[in-house]
This record gives C-alpha cells, sequence and structure tokens, in this order.
C-alpha cells in the first residue's frame, strides 16, 4: 500500500488582519513616531538646508508648471478688478465638493438661499498650508455667525480650498472653523477668477499671523504625516487664493448677483487683513479681538504660579517670625532659674 507524500504545512492565516502603515499613523500608538519623524526631519533640515534650498531652487527653475507663476521672492502683479459677469457665468455651473465628497453648483454657494443678499467666499491655498490656517483662526474669532446676523445685510461667509473633501474635516478641526468649507480639486475656479500661483511669501508679516513662521511649518508638516494616506492630497503648494464679495441687486427677473469687491494674493501670507474684511462686510472699523494662543495661555499661567510662589514666600517668612519669638512658658522657666 503506497502512502502519497504528505503536503507541506502552510502557515495558517492570522485571525487579526493587517494593519496598513498609513492607518497606524492615525492611532495613539503611531503619534510617537510622528514627532518622531518631524524632529528627525527639522535636524535633517537644518544641517542641509542651503543643499536643499539650491536644489530646490534648481528642480522649480527647470520644472515651473503651467500657467502664471512666480518666484521665491517678491509680490506677483495681480489686480484686484472684480471678474465680470461674463467670468462669473462661466464658472456658474462648476461644481464645488463638500466633506462627503456630493458637487454643488458654484453659484448655489452666493444663491442658494434668497435671503442672503452678500456673500463672502475666501479662496485658500493647500489644506496644509499653515498661513491660511492662521487666517481661518483669526477670521473665525473676529467674525462669528452671530456677528454676521447683527449686519443690516444678511451675510454669509464661504471658505474654498484646492486640496480633496476627505480632508475638509481635519481641517475645520485645526481651524476651528464656523463657516462651510468646499473643495475645488480642479483649481477651475481659481484660473477663472484671476487668482495666480506663487511661492513667494512675502516681505510683510500679516497681523492675522500669530504663530510664527518656523512654528507654522513645523504644525503644517506634522499634519500632513498624521493625514496618512492623504498626505499628498492637500492641493497645490504653487496656488494662492483670494476673496470675493458677492452682493445681490435687483428685483424679480432683473435680480442678479455680482462681485463688488475682491483681493486676489500676491504671495502665500496675502490674504486680506481681518479689519479691512470687517470694513468691506460694514461690520465696525474697531481693530478685531486676539485670539488666545498657546503662549498667551503659558503667560497666564506663569503670573498666576508666580503669585503663588510669592504668596508661599510670605506665608514661610511669618511662621519663621513667629517660631523666633518666644513663647510665655518659656520665659517664666528663664526666671524660676534666676532665682534659684
Amino acid at each position: 500500500m503506497s502512502s502519497r507524500p504528505s503536503a507541506p504545512l502552510l502557515p495558517r492565516p492570522s485571525d487579526k488582519p493587517a494593519v496598513s502603515p498609513m492607518v497606524f499613523l492615525n492611532t495613539a500608538a503611531g503619534e510617537p513616531l510622528i514627532f518622531f519623524a518631524t524632529v528627525l526631519f527639522l535636524y535633517v533640515l537644518f544641517l542641509f538646508r542651503r543643499r536643499l534650498l539650491n536644489g530646490a531652487m534648481a528642480v522649480m527653475t527647470l520644472t515651473k508648471p503651467q500657467g502664471p507663476t512666480g518666484d521665491f521672492k517678491g509680490d506677483i502683479n495681480v489686480t484686484n478688478d472684480p471678474p465680470s459677469k461674463a467670468d462669473l457665468e462661466k464658472v456658474a455651473d462648476h461644481p464645488v465638493l463638500d466633506a462627503d465628497g456630493k458637487p454643488h453648483k458654484f453659484k448655489s454657494l452666493y444663491t442658494s438661499n434668497p435671503n442672503v443678499k452678500q456673500t463672502l467666499i475666501i479662496f485658500i491655498r493647500h489644506f496644509f498650508c499653515g498661513n491660511c490656517q492662521e487666517y481661518l483662526r483669526s477670521l473665525s474669532t473676529s467674525i462669528t455667525p452671530s456677528t454676521l446676523s447683527s449686519l443690516d445685510v444678511p451675510t454669509q461667509i464661504v471658505i474654498i480650498g484646492c486640496g480633496q473633501p476627505e480632508l475638509i474635516p481635519m481641517y475645520i478641526k485645526e481651524t476651528e472653523c464656523s463657516f462651510p468649507i468646499y473643495s475645488d480639486p480642479t483649481k477651475v475656479l481659481y484660473q477663472k477668477l484671476g487668482m495666480t500661483r506663487t511661492l513667494s511669501l512675502g516681505e510683510r508679516h500679516p497681523e492675522y499671523m500669530q504663530y510664527s513662521l518656523p512654528s507654522a511649518i513645523v504644525r503644517a508638516f506634522y499634519q500632513s504625516l498624521k493625514s496618512g494616506r492623504n498626505m499628498l492630497r492637500g492641493g497645490d503648494y504653487w496656488q494662492v487664493g483670494g476673496e470675493f464679495l458677492f452682493e445681490r441687486e435687483g428685483q424679480g427677473e432683473r435680480e442678479r448677483d455680482i462681485v463688488t469687491w475682491c483681493h486676489r494674493m500676491r504671495n502665500t501670507r496675502d490674504h486680506a487683513e481681518i479689519p479691512t474684511v470687517r470694513n468691506v462686510l460694514g461690520l465696525d472699523g474697531a481693530k478685531p479681538p486676539l485670539r488666545k494662543t498657546f503662549s498667551s495661555g503659558i503667560r497666564r499661567s506663569s503670573s498666576q504660579l508666580s503669585r503663588r510662589l510669592n504668596e508661599k514666600r510670605l506665608s514661610w517668612n511669618r511662621s519663621w517670625e513667629r517660631s523666633e519669638k518666644p513663647s510665655p512658658e518659656g520665659s517664666m522657666m528663664e526666671k524660676v532659674k534666676e532665682e534659684q
């Protein structure tokens, strides 16, 4: 009776599914790894900063993207003339995506609500841009939905980015933005409405940025690492945005929406300042309130700590003075010894 050769033993498949590296980075266990990678990246960037900058300049010179672009220095010469009626008709039906990926016609952002008479649409850069995140943090602190409801003219604010819509929830969480955010990954709206492309930082540090530029870069790099598989879906790093105010005029069949004011960015930090936006919307011209930042919290905590230490020191001094005073029992014992 011939015996069949036994089949080779194959390893049993594990019951636990394999964890993707990108999924692992989104867990709590992956945060130390992200932090270590960020520190290592910054260390390497500091060591080879000159070589990396020269190499980046050479690559950007050889592979400039299509369309009007700018270099690393200086502002781009763009106009702030409002787009014409023909320009708005070209992009009226262009789809923008919400956080769920659902498309909406661009014109629906400023025409869907008949009660709203003016809409400020803010075009930001990619979703990992620390400069634009700072802008929305300051904007959300200065202008809230309740602030807009106090205006005589019903007003709303809408945000549009050029990244993938999957990153919109992350962006809302990071900026604490209370206004609706949409996405235009095709950048058709940016091109048709006259916004340009540049990597220039500009020479002026804007008032709305309460974090330093290196801090904003580190935060943006950390966010991109933490996003995992969405790291490369934030949008075009060259693209800059602007602000457009749509107002409704006329009545009945003659009613139409036109752009009465706009501001196009000339560099990556050239959003319209918050006081300018407040004046355009019809709010008071007072300087907007400052945001509560991490540094202000540290200063407040340090002042509280110093006050508590001073109070503790005074209490110790009082206790020490009381301990040095002779007690009544001690003085009586000294008198008895002298009499003896």
